[in-house]
């Protein structure tokens, strides 16, 4: 391999790794903010592959992945909320079925590799979280993000046990 590649491959190595941490973080405050879910999640913890599934579509933490560029005028629906691939985009469901075609770790050849391991360590970190904390809630002006373009992350994210 030659320097490019190599650096490319750390630098990729080095964001796969934030990936799943970013991920959890922004589960874990988009359940803490619609009570609702998160009470049916703990009812049900069979229910963490599709609250998995619907979290990545909700929150994933990947805003720009592979730069893009389109040879002609396009519209894109919204992508993860157009409401052609997904019934009443705009509301978190974690009970979602179908919600697998979410664009949370990109698509065809550019598909995140690490996708799987990923849904494996949010599903894990959640359901250990939510049966290890019963009465966890966020406290108020608890959330704080990072001004990044590229990913959607916190750098805090007070909560009560």
């Amino acid at each position: 391999l030659g320097d490019v590649e190599l650096v490319t491959l750390v630098w990729q190595l080095v964001l796969a790794g934030q990936t799943p941490t970013n991920l959890i973080a922004n589960a874990v405050e988009a359940l803490l903010a619609h009570p609702d879910r998160l009470a049916a999640l703990r009812a049900d913890p069979g229910l963490a592959p599709r609250a998995v599934e619907e979290l990545i579509r909700w929150c994933g933490p990947q805003l720009l992945a592979i730069p893009r560029f389109a040879t002609q005028d396009v519209e894109l629906a919204g992508a993860n909320r157009d409401p052609r691939a997904f019934g009443d985009p705009e509301t978190l469901d974690v009970t979602r079925t179908g919600s697998a075609a979410h664009l949370g770790f990109a698509h065809g050849p550019h598909f995140c590799l690490g996708a799987s391991f990923a849904r494996v360590q949010t599903q894990v970190a959640l359901t250990a979280l939510l049966r290890r904390a019963p009465g966890l809630a966020i406290a108020p002006d608890a959330v704080k993000r990072v001004s990044n373009g590229g990913c959607r992350q916190l750098t805090s994210l007070a909560v009560v046990l």
